[in-house]
């Protein structure tokens, strides 16, 4: 996690724009997709977006913050399935994925009353993790908004309690956020404690090996002892 992101925050994401709450913010603030950046759940013009992005935190002075994404239905496409290990399943959901209209689409799969495949723009949402990143900031998790029990009306009336409580149960619905190329922080402390554990481990196993050759050497030195001492006895 970004050492300067203390506080908590919350992006509700559909196809006209987004709503930002944090904690460091009075009210929820409205950035309405322009056309010409955002069309049709494309971004059409990243550098835009970008400047667009940094005026809206300059603004309103956005602190820096740990940011949970609610993903709007209408983002989302979805195929139900009964059992998606049977050939038939694959071909339908394969077949579902090679329609939807992205160059890099990002899926899960959601188990409730039904097991459903769900699928979105991931370039849309990674773009604006990844300027949020710039600025100091850390998503966390990009769940459906349904998954996480909120809709657009909840989303406009967001309140610092609300907020904490989200935050509180995203964690628990870590199966099903998408996720972005870059690290969030949980990632991050896990992939760092393996990769400490992997050096931990390598380190442990260099320490054994050189045990084991200094007593195999003691080994041979008595040996070599005991040797000296049985030809002088016989001699």
């Amino acid at each position: 996690m970004s050492p300067q992101a203390n506080n908590l925050g919350f992006i509700y994401i559909d196809q006209n724009g987004l709503l930002v709450f944090t904690t460091t913010t009075p009210s929820v603030l409205q950035f309405p997709f322009p056309q010409d950046i955002v069309r049709d759940l494309e971004i059409i013009n990243k550098d835009l977006l970008q400047k667009e992005i940094e005026k809206l935190i300059k603004d309103n002075a956005l602190q820096p913050s740990r940011y949970v994404f609610a993903l709007s239905g209408n983002l989302l496409f979805e195929k139900p399935f009964l059992d998606s290990k049977t050939p038939d399943s694959q071909k339908e959901i394969q077949s579902f994925l090679d329609n939807i209209p992205f160059e890099h689409t990002a899926t899960i799969i959601f188990e409730n009353a039904e097991s459903k495949l769900i699928a979105t723009n991931k370039d849309l949402y990674q773009t604006l993790a990844r300027l949020l990143e710039h600025q100091g900031s850390v998503v966390e998790y990009i769940l459906p908004a349904y998954v996480l029990g909120v809709d657009v009306n909840q989303a406009l009336a967001m309140t610092q309690p609300v907020l904490s409580d989200l935050h509180r149960r995203a964690p628990t619905l870590k199966q099903y956020s998408f996720f972005t190329d870059v690290l969030t922080s949980a990632q991050k402390t896990t992939d760092q404690a393996a990769s400490s554990g992997k050096k931990q481990e390598k380190q442990d196993g260099k320490k054994e090996k050189k045990k084991t050759l200094i007593l195999i050497g003691v080994f041979i030195v008595l040996l070599l002892i005991l040797g000296v001492v049985a030809f002088f006895s016989f001699r």
